[in-house]
Order: structure tokens, then sequence, then C-alpha cells
């Protein structure tokens, strides 16, 4: 509405404009003569001269009247606007008196003078002396064509073309503010239904078995069993927990999935500026750090123990990951990129890890308590949880404990050699999730080599870590 109100006041002025400069007299040419400089008193022996500006006019002459002066006029051209000056030499021995003369302007075709303007002046000669006021060889006329100034309809042409373009601005200004304003208002209003998605019955049921599932696991066994519990299920309907009553049903994958994939379109929507930045953190700040620390090992899993493509651009592409970060108000070393994603690494899940870091990085608030590094040794063939055994390692100084494993493996944690891509055992490294990428790269080296070896005899040469309270280590 607004820009249309403009646009009819835009040309209701310019037809406004148009119509009185049309009807003013200044829209014609400039017609007419304007004597500049007459002298007065003329002394014998000097330089006289007159000067006249003539507009609108072919031809202009100096016509002397008196009888002391040359009869014959002096013409000049003064088509298209003429500075004219006649010149002349008053003689020593001019009669004094007055002199009496007229400068006379024909337009184009004119017969008669359509124009002519007197001019008296007056001779300061000796007494006695009889001689000519004017030499008639020294009368000369030269003549410079006047260059044209801004004409009056020019100037407002200039001037409703100012007025013009302003009120286009504060139009295109106010258009582009309204076009912000309505995307600010979509963002918004995604955030608010990601809200109300996530408080609805359904979601809150699947949410609630799939934390059954989630919770509870303390240790490696502990997700050696969850794991292996979701590795044997028939379906994405199959409960993967016994029921604890009758009626209710257990946890089951879907229920899982569909609540990390809440979390992962969530943080593409504010990683990618699709929702409201402000009222994503503050409604889902905390819950997107509990829902990485909960979820941490079984995403950690489903990636096989592959890094996120979370990690700074290679040198060369500082510019373009500078822009990248300010469209997606992420810290400079938390990078998401699915560019040149690296041998071991994977984008499974990386839009929600990204944002939890972020979190992290933003408020050391957030930064979960310290957690232990677990390694667990899945069976290649799967079988019945109750005829497996379980091979699950529970580090409690993450930093130590692998330091000393790989003493015993003679792994090089930095080594870029590749690794076994095919061990022949499962091996799941998982650290916890807020830790450097490099720690996660060095666990993931690590699991490659336990795989490689064996488990048994790597067991006895590591004495195991004291047992936390309340939970195994080994099983």
């Amino acid at each position: 509405m607004v820009p249309l109100i403009l646009d009819a006041a835009t040309r209701a002025l310019a037809v406004l404009a148009a119509s009185w400069v049309l009807a003013s007299p200044a829209a014609a040419e400039p017609v007419g003569l304007i004597i500049d400089q007459v002298p007065e008193v003329l002394k014998p022996g000097t330089e006289a001269h007159v000067d006249a500006e003539a507009h609108g006019f072919a031809r202009c002459a100096l016509v002397f009247t008196s009888r002391n002066a040359p009869a014959e006029p002096s013409t000049a051209d003064a088509d298209g606007g003429m500075d004219l000056r006649w010149r002349w030499t008053v003689p020593a021995d001019a009669a004094p008196g007055p002199l009496e003369a007229e400068v006379r302007c024909w337009r184009t075709g004119a017969m008669t003078p359509s124009d002519r303007q007197r001019i008296s002046m007056t001779v300061d000669g000796d007494p006695g002396a009889t001689g000519s006021a004017v030499a008639a060889d020294t009368l000369r006329v030269a003549a410079a064509r006047i260059e044209p100034g801004p004409k009056l309809t020019e100037v407002i042409s200039v001037a409703v073309g100012m007025v013009t373009l302003m009120l286009t601005a504060v139009g295109l200004w106010l258009v582009l503010r309204q076009m912000r304003l309505t995307a600010g208002e979509g963002r918004r209003a995604r955030v608010s239904a990601l809200l109300d998605r996530s408080q609805g019955r359904e979601t809150l049921r699947n949410v609630s078995r799939g934390l059954r599932y989630i919770n509870g696991v303390n240790d490696a066994g502990d997700c050696f069993d969850r794991l292996l519990a979701w590795d044997v299920a028939v379906s994405g309907e199959s409960e993967l927990l016994e029921r604890v009553e009758p009626d209710e049903p257990g946890p089951r994958m879907n229920d899982i999935q569909v609540t990390i994939e809440f979390y992962e379109e969530l943080a593409a929507g504010h990683n990618a500026g699709t929702f409201d930045r402000t009222l994503t953190r503050q409604l889902f700040r905390s819950p997107i750090v509990q829902h990485m620390d909960r979820y941490w090992w079984l995403l950690h899993s489903h990636r096989d123990g592959r890094s996120a493509a979370l990690r700074p651009a290679p040198y060369g592409r500082r510019e373009r990951l500078w822009a990248w970060l300010r469209r997606h108000s992420l810290p400079e070393r938390w990078a998401v990129t699915q560019i040149g994603v690296q041998r071991f690494e994977t984008t499974a899940w990386a839009e929600v890890e990204a944002l939890a870091r972020f979190f992290v990085a933003e408020d050391d608030k957030l930064e979960p308590a310290a957690r232990d590094v677990w390694i667990v040794v899945l069976p290649t063939e799967i079988k019945p949880p109750s005829s497996c055994r379980r091979a699950s390692l529970h580090l409690s100084r993450p930093f130590d404990r692998l330091h000393e494993i790989e003493l015993v493996l003679g792994l090089d944690p930095w080594t870029d050699e590749p690794v076994n891509e095919a061990p022949p055992k499962r091996v799941l490294c998982i650290p916890p999730w807020h830790l450097p990428l490099s720690d996660h790269e060095r666990c993931r080296r690590l699991a490659h080599a336990i795989a490689a070896a064996d488990l048994q005899d790597l067991l006895l040469k590591v004495p195991p870590p004291p047992a936390p309270t309340g939970s195994s280590s080994t099983a």
C-alpha cells in the first residue's frame, strides 16, 4: 500500500511541475536588447565603446544619429545571442556637444528594427573645435556568443527529478523494511511452530519413551547392552527394552529417531537463518545441549566412530569461512562445512553438534560435567544379547589411560598413515562430545588399533581403572 501511495504522489508532482513549466513565459527562448555599458562623457583622443547584449535577433547595428558622426551604421551578426562591443576613437579635434546614437536589432526576415534603444553621450572637446566625434576608420564591432545558462525549465526538471528520487528511495526503504519485518515474523513463526510441536502430546510421548532407552547408561557395559539391543531389533517398531508396565509399550527405534531428527531440524534451521536465532536460543539452548549429552553415545555409534565435519576451513578459504560464519553465527573453530569432507568425517547430525558446541562456547555454564571415555567392543555376528559376552573398557582418566593404551599398542596418535577401514572387530571409542575434535580423531585411531589387536592381551597389559561408584568398569 505504501509504495502505491508514493508512486501516485510522484506522478502527480511531475505532472503539476510540467504543466506549470509549460505555462510559464520563461519556457520560451529569451528575447531582448540590453545596453550594458555606455560612456557618458567622451574625451578627445581617447577610445570609447558601447556594450550591448542581444537575445533572439538575427543582427544588430550601432547607428549614430548626430551630425557630428558617420552616417553609416556598424552592423554585427547576433544570431543565437551575442555580447556586442562597438569601439571607436574620439578624434583630438572632436567638436564639443551631445552625441546621439541608437542600437537597433532585427529579427530574422524583419525589414524594420524589432527593437531599439537610444544612447546619449557628451563630447568634452575644446571650444571652437569642429571635427567629428567618431573616427570612421576606427569604428569596429566585436561579437562573442553568449553561452546559454540553465533554463528555468531545466532547473525545475532537475528539482522534480531529485524529489522523485527521494520519494523512490523512501519507498524502497519502506519496502525493504516491510520485507525484513515479514521475514522476521516468518522466522519467529517457524520457531513457535517447533515449540508447539515439541510440547505436543505425541512428541512428549516419543521423548519419554526414548529417554527410557537413553538414560541409565553409566559405563561402557551399559552402552554395549543398549547398542546390541538396537542391532538385534527386527524393525523400527520393535521394543528395545522390556516393559515396565504390561500396558505401557517399551521404547522403539522410531521414538528415538523422531527425537533425534527433531533437534537436527531445529539446529539446521538455526544455522541456515530460516529460524529466528534469538528466539531459538531463548527457548532451546539448554535442551539442545542436554540432547547432545544424553544421545551422544548413540549418535557416535550411528556414525561408526567418525567425526562430524566440524573443523576450520583449509588455508586459502579464510574469506569464505568468515562469510559463512557471519551468516550462521558460529565461532570460527567450529565451522560446519560439507565442502571437501575428509575420509573419516561425516555430516550426519553435524548441525546439532555444531549448535551445541556453539552454545557451550558461548556460555561455559552449559558445559556438561566431565565424562569418561568408553571403549566398546561389539560382536561382528549379531546374536541374542543373552548368548553374547560383553567386552568393554571404561576409562576413568581419559587422556592418561588413552596414552597408556597407545603405548601398549605402539600407536602414534598423530600419525597421518591410513588405518584399517575393515577391522576384524567392531570397536567404538566414545569420547565426551564437547572435547576438541583432535581428541575425537585420536580416539577413532585408537579404536581401529584395538580392533586389529587382541583385546584380552590389551586388558592384561593395561591395569583396569578403579570402578566408579554404582557401576562396573568391565564385564
